[in-house]
């Protein structure tokens, strides 16, 4: 995870929206690591690992740091499944996958939270 960081963070060209297609295309590459690492029940190294890439320390409020860790354990139990499932998909599909995710919960949430 520190590698795909430090070459994400040496990208000058990286935007903002690169960054999960970064990160599946880090984990594609090296597939057997991480198949290894969830196979041996080590997935929790990853969940740590992206909790603090977004920031989740003990000096956040806690409105903050529920929120880092809603996104961050989120992001880890999909790229969790897409690892258990076999990394079928390519980075830019898992991306697309996950943008149109975030979507159709954001379009949603409208809905959920009418009161009528």
């Amino acid at each position: 995870m520190q590698q795909w960081a430090k070459e994400l963070e040496a990208n000058p060209t990286a935007k903002p929206w690169d960054v999960f297609t970064s990160l599946f295309a880090h984990m594609k590459k090296h597939q057997d690591f991480y198949e290894v690492l969830h196979k041996t029940g080590r997935d929790t190294v990853l969940r740590q690992s992206l909790r603090k890439k977004i920031g989740v320390t003990k000096e956040l409020s806690n409105l903050d740091a529920y929120q880092k860790v809603f996104f961050a354990d989120g992001v880890s139990g999909w790229i969790e499944e897409w690892i258990e499932r076999g990394m079928q998909e390519t980075p830019e599909e898992l991306n697309e996958l996950l943008c149109q995710y975030f979507n159709d919960v954001l379009s949603s949430l409208g809905r959920i939270f009418t009161h009528d």
